[in-house]
């Protein structure tokens, strides 16, 4: 665990990793234990609060490498999806600059989705929510606009991965919020506003 604390201190604080650190690094990710650790440490409070952390190029390109890593090697289990969930999520938060953009480590990972069969699982994403509604505060007067805002953020991060709109409505409209509303117009509206996002993402 050590070696893993290590690694990602220097990432974070753009020191040069040798050939040594990412084989060890990558030792560790081959174990349900490491990648466990790898993910409570990658996913930093701060993210809750919107905080994003910029890496150099050198940095960005290393935990790219271990985040990938990290998603091949874990298991299709409920037992992991804690970890994947928390990994998945911290692709959202790190970045680079180039040609003065931001350009995210979810923007690299969504290029191999066929690697990672568990954002293809609808057990997962279910567990996501059940997370989410446990963890984020209510600051809303109704209840139906707290999930309506949870499940349009899931639509949207699950279209950032390069997931289908078919899957992405299957899951958080048919699935999910068909389940939570009692007004079928909120589930229309909501399949609606999540095809809107997706076509103007997609152009």
């Amino acid at each position: 665990m050590n070696n893993i604390n290590e690694t990602l201190r220097m990432i974070f604080t753009s020191e040069n990793l040798n050939t040594h650190h990412l084989n060890n690094m990558q030792k560790a990710l081959n174990t349900r234990i490491g990648r466990s650790h790898f993910a409570n440490i990658l996913y930093q409070s701060k993210f809750k609060s919107l905080k994003n952390q910029i890496l150099t190029d050198n940095s960005y390109n290393n935990l790219y490498k271990l985040i990938l890593i990290s998603l091949i090697q874990s298991e299709d289990d409920l037992s992991q999806y804690n970890d994947i969930r928390l990994i998945t999520k911290s692709c959202f938060s790190y970045f680079k600059i180039e040609k003065k953009q931001e350009i995210y480590i979810y923007q690299e990972i969504a290029k191999k989705l066929n690697n990672y069969k568990v954002w293809l699982n609808d057990e997962f994403w279910m567990f996501c929510f059940d997370k989410e509604i446990n963890e984020i505060q209510n600051d809303f007067s109704k209840e139906d606009d707290f999930y309506f805002n949870i499940l349009i953020a899931m639509a949207t991060n699950m279209s950032q991965l390069n997931i289908s709109l078919n899957y992405i409505i299957k899951i958080i409209a048919k699935d999910l919020a068909s389940n939570i509303f009692s007004e079928k117009e909120l589930v229309k509206e909501l399949s609606l506003s999540i095809t809107k996002q997706y076509q103007n993402n997609k152009f």
